[in-house]
């Protein structure tokens, strides 16, 4: 079963992407695995959703129109400080990753994404910033 159950029912995470095919697909993820999954279509509505919305983790694209994903980690930082992010981009270089981990992120990860890695990466900031237990297995009776 690929679900995590549990504790993890309570945690939420932050998806902001521009492109709606991968913002939905991440969500997909997210959910399959009993996360709570929030979408924002650019950076001004992540930081709406920070505003009203208790999050764990948040998944941010660096391009997106208007707020850059490094200038949205920045003011996500400012509004919940520490709050874990995730910075992803198609163009990942050393500088670009250099200024993502600058603005306050926990990772960084390379577009197009390995799926499995961005999940065991939104597991590891939930062990190592809230109580979370890791995936356990459904009984079935």
């Amino acid at each position: 079963c690929g679900r995590w159950f549990g504790v993890v029912d309570m945690f939420s995470v932050l998806v902001a992407d521009d492109d709606q095919g991968h913002r939905e697909s991440l969500v997909d993820a997210l959910t399959e695995r009993g996360l709570v999954a929030h979408a924002a279509e650019s950076g001004d509505r992540a930081i709406a959703i920070a505003r009203r919305t208790v999050l764990h983790v948040g998944i941010l694209d660096v391009h997106m129109p208007g707020l850059t994903g490094i200038e949205t980690c920045r003011r996500l930082r400012e509004i919940v400080a520490t709050l874990p992010l995730i910075l992803m981009s198609a163009e990942a270089d050393e500088e670009m990753k250099h200024d993502a981990l600058h603005a306050g992120a926990a990772s960084f990860l390379a577009k197009p994404l390995d799926v499995g890695r961005l999940l065991r990466t939104v597991e590891d900031l939930l062990r190592s910033h809230h109580d979370f237990r890791g995936p356990t297995r459904r009984h079935r009776f």
